[in-house]
């Protein structure tokens, strides 16, 4: 199966400087964020399908600013990436990986938080029959 990891723009990609709903000018993009743009890169030269995952171009968003923002990704897409990525706003059962500045991750089928920050929760049982057990 063929890799295709979506990865957020805003905070992840590139910098962020505006608060959420502030200051925010859809055309505009931050600076890219050296050490994701090397990432994308290597993952582009192994084959891996890469998508700009981005609330930029949500539906719900004005249709102007919706491609404004889709425009200012594709020409940030091609200057650092050298082809157009992909940009949505949907998950996507081919997503085999999410970069998110903002994603908590949990254990499959458990919500357990995966790096155990959740260990004093008192909704983590602590039983030996339970995830909980591998972070007490």
């Amino acid at each position: 199966m063929k890799k295709t990891i979506a990865v957020d723009f805003d905070g992840t990609i590139s910098t962020y400087n505006g608060q959420e709903g502030v200051d925010y000018e859809p055309g505009k993009v931050g600076n890219p964020i050296p050490l994701m743009i090397e990432r994308v890169k290597a993952w582009l030269a192994e084959g891996t399908e890469v998508v700009i995952f981005t609330a930029r171009v949500h539906p719900s968003n004005p249709r102007e600013e919706v491609e404004s923002a889709s425009k200012a990704l594709k020409e940030f897409s091609l200057k650092f990436f050298g082809v157009e990525l992909e940009v949505t706003h949907e998950k996507h059962p081919k997503f085999t990986e999410m970069w998110d500045d903002k994603a908590v991750r949990v254990i499959r089928e458990t919500g357990v938080i995966s790096d155990g920050s959740d260990v004093n929760d008192p909704l983590v049982k602590k039983d030996s029959d339970s995830i909980g057990s591998f972070f007490s």
